[in-house]
């Protein structure tokens, strides 16, 4: 009888291992459930990368602007110029007009000149240094060596006195260093400082002009001390140049290339000296003036 029952429920003395597996839940097939996974990774990844982007977005957008600013000034300045107002500088003349004079300001360089400082019978034409020169189109020009500038700044309350004409907020000098003058001119004597006073149409374009500027000087200094000779290709190719070449592969291709960028370092190295030599000068009048009073 106990073999009949055994027969009969042959479960009841089975070891649990023995048991099948249990059938698998419904579902998609792994390979699909596989796929959908991974495209949801690559859909996360996407985002935190766009995120990431987003995140980093404001700095690198505000460094590719103000590289582009700088470029954009540049080019601007050796084609059709900025316009800016000139007030006319203090003058030792009684009653003479003090006007604000529209015109605009280009970057100069690529003319030649003779050297008067050179013996060679031949009187071998050097090139004159880069200058900002504004002029209102007739016959009222200035010039301002570039490398020679050591402040642009907006003008204090007690020099405004001199402008009556002026804007404050609008307005800012350029002002060289000891050795140079407004009329471009590069002869070696000692020279009061030049300071001219532009007005720009706003305070915004005030800044702009001013940031571009300053830019474009610090620019302009490292690419000749790294031989990098873009700019002054640029320069010499432009309208405002005077190598006589309108495209930059006619002007590198002349062979005045070299030639240009050996002066213009030489003429950086010379600023150099003599700014860091006017900055110990001051350094010293200072000091034994600090003494005196003391």
């Amino acid at each position: 009888q106990q073999q009949q029952q055994q027969q009969q429920h042959p479960s009841s003395t089975s070891s649990p291992s023995m048991l099948p597996p249990p059938p698998p839940p419904p579902g998609p097939p792994p390979t699909a459930k596989g796929k959908k996974k991974d495209n949801a990774g690559q859909s996360s990844s996407s985002v935190a990368d766009s995120l990431a982007d987003i995140l980093s977005l404001p700095e690198e957008k505000e460094a590719r602007d103000a590289v582009n600013a700088t470029d954009g000034y540049f080019k601007k300045l050796l084609s059709v110029g900025i316009q800016l107002l000139l007030n006319d500088p203090p003058t030792n003349k009684p009653n003479s007009p003090r006007l604000n004079r529209s015109g605009k300001m280009f970057l100069q360089f690529g003319s030649r000149h003779p050297d008067e400082d050179n013996s060679d019978p031949n009187n071998v034409k050097v090139f004159e240094p880069p200058r900002l020169l504004w002029t209102d189109g007739h016959d009222v020009f200035h010039g301002l060596d570039l490398l020679d500038i050591q402040s642009i700044r907006p003008p204090t309350q007690e020099e405004l006195v001199d402008y009556p004409f002026a804007r404050p907020a609008h307005s800012f000098f350029l002002i060289t260093n000891d050795n140079g003058n407004a009329d471009g001119r590069n002869d070696g004597i000692h020279h009061a400082p030049t300071s001219l006073l532009f007005e720009a149409v706003d305070e915004v374009q005030m800044t702009r002009v001013t940031t571009a500027l300053k830019e474009i000087i610090g620019k302009l200094a490292r690419k000749i001390v790294l031989g990098e000779s873009d700019w002054v290709v640029s320069m010499l190719s432009s309208p405002m140049g005077g190598s006589g070449k309108g495209k930059a592969e006619d002007v590198e291709g002349s062979g005045i290339v070299p030639c240009a960028m050996t002066e213009v370092t030489d003429h950086l190295v010379t600023k150099t000296a003599l700014m860091k030599h006017a900055h110990e000068m001051r350094g010293k009048k200072l000091r034994s003036t600090r003494q005196v009073r003391g």
